[in-house]
């Protein structure tokens, strides 16, 4: 009988903290603020997301530029729209899932030393998205900034009504458990991103090794 309580306290809580977690990132506001970031993350799902990454990185908001997944074809692509704009277009052409969007772009952050990313995705996959990059990150130090993608509806009402997000409700569980499965080697990832080099500058490449250098010190301790 106290298990059974234990796991409905539990189960409570989570669910507690899954409706905050909602509430808070549905309330905000779809507007990036005017920050600048190492890496703008565009977790691939309509091609509206796409867009904002693209307008974000014309506007030097990001020094990088990563849309998971996307393939060579289209990172051609990108980097062909990207000509004029000093930001550049990384690979990432293995994610399947919004937990394995997280995954790759993390380890695309933290090879290179990236101290900020702005994350976008839509607005009512943000909520799911940041905290699985979040719980990526977890020791890195890296600041993500949301930037909501579509027009949310204004009214309690309309945002319950939303089959989006009562099937974000649903998957959050889901990627919960592939955090479970794959976060602890269970579960085998499919793919590993090999890093052939660096996309960064001198100064960038020499933060990513002294970031390295202060966690092996760490480990030592």
């Amino acid at each position: 009988m106290k298990t059974f309580r234990i796991l409905i306290v539990t189960l409570t809580l989570f669910l507690l903290a899954e409706v905050g977690l909602f509430a808070y990132f549905l309330n905000s506001s779809t507007h990036v603020s005017d920050e600048r970031a190492d890496l703008i993350a565009v977790f691939v799902g309509s091609s509206a997301r796409t867009a904002r990454g693209l307008t974000l990185a014309r506007e030097a908001r990001g020094a990088h530029l990563v849309i998971s997944p996307s393939d060579e074809k289209e990172l051609a692509r990108f980097r062909t729209q990207l000509e004029d704009s000093v930001c550049r277009a990384i690979s990432e052409p293995y994610a399947a899932t919004t937990y394995e969007n997280a995954h790759y772009v993390s380890q695309i952050i933290r090879e290179h030393g990236f101290d900020s990313v702005i994350l976008v995705t839509s607005w009512y996959h943000m909520p799911r998205s940041y905290l699985l990059l979040r719980l990526h990150l977890l020791g890195s130090g890296a600041k993500i900034i949301s930037c909501a993608v579509g027009q949310r509806p204004s009214a309690l009402s309309g945002l319950i009504k939303s089959r989006f997000v009562r099937g974000e409700f649903i998957k959050f569980w889901g990627s919960l458990a592939e955090w479970g499965l794959k976060g602890t080697g269970v579960v085998e990832m499919r793919k590993t991103i090999e890093f052939r080099g660096s996309v960064c500058s001198s100064e960038c490449s020499e933060r990513a090794r002294d970031k390295k250098k202060l966690s092996q010190r760490r480990k030592g301790c």
